[in-house]
């Protein structure tokens, strides 16, 4: 065998490669088991996250119709936009047993302390993820969350600035129209305006105490939904949001106790102030709610 040994000096080598991307989830951040933000395998609850990918992978009328696949979560549909949602098992109708908020706010209506998935104010296009803790929670959020938590936290304007447009079509005459916009002025102040129209033509069907009492219903399913915030961060530790939310129910009939009710020109407002500056939290929220003309078909009243 020969072996001869080559020496080069003063030469280049160039070698040229390309990277690809490879997205990778890691662990999702909470913040509604614990009130503060950890990651979701450290929680001390059984939380499950819907993060944005997923949401926008998930055709859906309401926020509440994004729960479908989550663990624990039973939903009970009462049309095309009427559904109950309930956690654990005790599923009832006009249920109010599942804690539900919207950036830290209550999102159920205040007169009769019951979640009614389409009178929410924000859309699923300006949905960032949604939080869902199984079991007693009444440590951190009172009575009211004997059986669970849903929170819908909405995306920030600094962190999605540019306009959207969503169009859905569906079954039952469905027509879904979503139009969202968010913008920063400067490196302190944002602010988004979201609005959504739904229409669509409930499944019919004829109760005969109805008929004795006179009233027929309209399935005619009309929803109109408006929703604005504003943010400022004065500097990084400090946060002030202020937001303001009007959804209008134009007709719809939702099956309660006592029969179902013909809600025509229902409105739910909520206004809410919240501060944060490091650990320290405090807000301030008011949820209006006026039923209109809404009656119940089986008296009238």
């Amino acid at each position: 065998m020969r072996r001869d040994n080559v020496q080069v000096s003063g030469g280049a080598v160039t070698v040229d490669f390309k990277l690809s991307e490879m997205p990778t989830q890691l662990n999702a951040v909470a913040v509604t088991g614990i009130a503060e933000e950890e990651k979701i395998n450290k929680a001390p609850a059984a939380i499950s996250v819907l993060n944005q990918e997923k949401i926008n992978e998930t055709v859906a009328a309401t926020p509440m119709d994004q729960l479908r696949d989550v663990p624990g979560i039973d939903i009970a549909a009462g049309g095309v936009v009427q559904s109950n949602v309930v956690a654990r098992g005790f599923n009832n109708i006009f249920s109010g047993s599942l804690l539900t908020l919207t950036d830290n706010r209550f999102n159920f209506v205040p007169s009769l302390r019951v979640n009614v998935s389409y009178m929410s104010t924000t859309s699923n296009e300006d949905i960032d993820r949604i939080e869902v803790v199984l079991g007693p929670a009444a440590a951190l959020y009172g009575p009211n969350a004997t059986q669970g938590v849903m929170h819908v936290i909405t995306k920030s304007p600094f962190q999605s600035k540019g306009a959207m447009i969503t169009a859905d079509v569906g079954e039952q005459d469905l027509r879904r129209l979503s139009a969202r916009y968010a913008n920063t002025i400067g490196e302190k102040f944002g602010y988004k305006l979201s609005a959504e129209r739904l229409t669509a033509t409930d499944f019919t069907s004829v109760d005969s105490v109805e008929l004795k009492a006179g009233r027929q219903r309209v399935f005619d399913i009309e929803r109109t939904a408006v929703d604005f915030r504003a943010d400022y961060r004065p500097d990084k530790k400090t946060e002030i949001v202020a937001n303001i939310g009007n959804t209008l129910i134009g007709s719809a009939v939702e099956p309660t106790g006592l029969g179902a009710a013909q809600i025509k020109d229902w409105s739910f407002r909520s206004y809410q102030l919240r501060a944060k500056r490091g650990r320290l939290f405090a807000q301030v929220f008011r949820n209006e709610s006026d039923a209109g003309d809404t009656f119940l078909l089986r008296t009238g009243a």
